[in-house]
C-alpha cells in the first residue's frame, strides 16, 4: 500500500473515537511532516501541534487537529493544499481518519503566528468510529475525466487528480498539454465568486497538484514545476497557473 492507493480509498471522516492517538503514531507523523519538501522553498510555513480543541462552524469533535500557518506570499495557498493533502493521505495509509476543516480556527484565537505567519486551515485526525476507506471509485461524486482535460492520453494519469477533494466539491481545475508537459489551470472567477471561493480554490488546486505529483511518481517520473500564471483564458473559463514537466531525473523547478 502507498499514497497513490490511498487516493482511491480515502474519504472524509466526521465521527471519531475521541481517545488520543498513541505517542508512537504522533511521533511518526511529525517525522513524516519534517520530511516533506515544499512546493516553494521561499515560502515559510509551520504546522501547529495537534490540538485537543478548535472552533468550527460545523459541530464535530476529533482527538487531534493540525493547524497550518504560512507566510502570505503568492503561491502560499497552493502550498497549503499540497502539503496538507500529503499528510492526509499519509494518515489514511496509517489507518488514521482525517477531515479538512475549512471554517475552523485555533481555539486560542491566535490567528497570527509569532513568526509573522498567518493561520490558513485545519485538519482533524483520529481513529474513525467506522471504516475510513471507500471500497470503490463509484463512491466518489466527481466530474467525468473529460470534464477536467481535453487530452485523452492524459486520462489514465489524471484519474488520481479527478478524485481529489475540494471545497463544496467544486473541482475548479482543468488540464491540457501532453504526457511530457501538462498545463494546469484553475477556474477564472469574477469579483463576487472570487471573494467567496478564491481562497479555497487555490488550496484545492494545491490538493490536485499533490495528487498529480503522486500519480507521476507512480509512473517512475519526476515533476519539474514551471510557475508562470497567464492572463490568457482557456476555453473561456480557465486561467493557467503552472506547467508540470515530466522528467526522468529529480531536478529543481524551472522558475
Amino acid at each position: 500500500m502507498d499514497l497513490y492507493q490511498m487516493i482511491f480509498q480515502r474519504k472524509s471522516v466526521r465521527k471519531y473515537d475521541l481517545a488520543p492517538l498513541e505517542p508512537s503514531i504522533l511521533k511518526d507523523l511529525w517525522q513524516y511532516i519534517d520530511s516533506l519538501k515544499p512546493l516553494f522553498s521561499d515560502i515559510q510555513y509551520r504546522i501547529g501541534a495537534p490540538q485537543t480543541h478548535k472552533r468550527n462552524m460545523i459541530p464535530m469533535k476529533a482527538p487531534h487537529y493540525l493547524s497550518f500557518y504560512s507566510e502570505e506570499k503568492e503561491g502560499c495557498l497552493y502550498q497549503t493544499g499540497y502539503i496538507m493533502e500529503k499528510i492526509a493521505l499519509y494518515l489514511t495509509l496509517k489507518e488514521i481518519g482525517t477531515c479538512w476543516l475549512g471554517f475552523a480556527q485555533p481555539v486560542d484565537d491566535q490567528i497570527a503566528d509569532p513568526k509573522g505567519q498567518r493561520f490558513i486551515i485545519m485538519l482533524a485526525l483520529g481513529k474513525g468510529r467506522d471504516s475510513i476507506y471507500r471500497t470503490n471509485v463509484q463512491q466518489f461524486q466527481r466530474k467525468k475525466i473529460e470534464e477536467i482535460t481535453d487530452v485523452p492520453e492524459l486520462y489514465s494519469l489524471l484519474e488520481a487528480v479527478r478524485l481529489a477533494p475540494s471545497g463544496l466539491n467544486r473541482q475548479p481545475w482543468f488540464f491540457s498539454g501532453t504526457k511530457e508537459r501538462i498545463h494546469v489551470y484553475r477556474e477564472k472567477l469574477g469579483w463576487f465568486k472570487n471573494s467567496v471561493y478564491g481562497k479555497t480554490d487555490q488550496i484545492d488546486l494545491g490538493i490536485a497538484l499533490c495528487h498529480l505529483e503522486i500519480a507521476i511518481q507512480k509512473e517512475g517520473k519526476y515533476c519539474i514545476w514551471e510557475w508562470k500564471e497567464s492572463e490568457t483564458i482557456y476555453k473561456d473559463r480557465y486561467q493557467k497557473i503552472c506547467t508540470v514537466h515530466l522528467s526522468d531525473s529529480n531536478v529543481e523547478s524551472l522558475s
